[in-house]
């Protein structure tokens, strides 16, 4: 298990893998974490925990999981601009964020569930989000106006949150509308 404090710090994969294979998380992130470049990072855990005010920016690589955890669980902020990640277990959750947690999807490949408990923005055009997104009941406000929506859009029947849609393409069209039928 790897601790960031409270400073900036840049992971370059450069081609190399980092692999977990113990309880608890990989990297837990309460400063600024960048992640850029290929590779690999594994595990049989949570891969990357973002405690409060803190911040994970995913510019590349390979972040994966084989466990039936979480493969990045923020309650800071998550920003995501390429690369990939991919849970194999089920739940089959690639990312959560919760409370003050914050998830900004502007580029990558998530190939597993994506679940709002916090915001959740989806505005980049070279996103995917393959199998789907579970927004909670105290969900902050979800927007999605760019990206491609694989999977089943659940909302919750009691969440607060606003759902704004104004854009990106849904493989199952039906399942937004009935989602969006209240008004909500």
């Amino acid at each position: 298990n790897i601790e960031t404090g409270n400073g900036n710090y840049t992971l370059d994969l450069n081609n190399h893998q980092i692999k977990g294979d113990f309880s608890g998380y990989v990297l837990k992130v309460g400063g600024t974490l960048t992640i850029k470049g290929d590779g690999e990072i594994t595990g049989k855990t949570t891969i990357l925990y973002c405690k409060s005010g803190g911040t994970i920016n995913i510019e590349g690589g390979a972040i994966h999981n084989n466990s039936n955890n979480n493969v990045i669980f923020t309650v800071g902020t998550l920003n995501v601009y390429g690369g990939s990640i991919l849970s194999t277990e089920s739940p089959n959750r690639a990312i959560e964020g919760a409370g003050s947690g914050k998830i900004n999807l502007y580029g990558g490949t998530v190939t597993s569930l994506v679940v709002a408990k916090g915001a959740l923005n989806i505005a980049g055009i070279n996103v995917t989000v393959e199998n789907g997104i579970n927004v909670g009941k105290n969900a902050g406000n979800v927007n999605i106006s760019a990206g491609t929506i694989k999977g089943d859009v659940t909302i919750a029947d009691e969440a607060k949150s606003k759902v704004t849609i104004s854009g990106g393409s849904f493989d199952d069209t039906e399942a937004i509308k009935d989602c969006m039928k209240d008004g909500s």
